[in-house]
């Protein structure tokens, strides 16, 4: 049986992930023991409250939980809290080039 984790342990283990780094759903899961429990991480984080700016499409957190930095396991960025202002995860991944992150292009090597 999973363990079930509440949403300040998830938000306190993302808060420990650095600028210019990134884990993912599963491995959050992993880490607060329970293997199978990345949709759980994904609920939380999919209520924590962070702020949009519209004008140039960026996020603003203010309490150090860094939602960008938790990707699928296919290292797809997925889905993201602000879908419905524009394309679905290019705010995420705008924050995570900023921090230094780089994407190939699909069929890149």
């Amino acid at each position: 049986m999973a363990r079930k984790f509440s949403k300040k342990e998830v938000y306190e283990l993302v808060k420990r992930i650095p600028e210019g780094r990134f884990s993912t759903y599963q491995k959050v899961a992993q880490a607060l023991g329970s293997p199978r429990g990345q949709q759980g991480v994904a609920k939380c984080l999919r209520r924590h409250n962070c702020d949009l700016n519209t004008s140039n499409n960026t996020i603003i957190v203010s309490d150090g939980v860094y939602c960008h930095r938790i990707i699928n396991s296919d290292f797809s960025l997925g889905g993201y809290v602000y879908d419905e202002l524009g394309d679905k995860a290019e705010a995420k991944r705008k924050r995570l080039e900023e921090e230094g992150i780089r994407f190939e292009k699909k069929g890149e090597k």
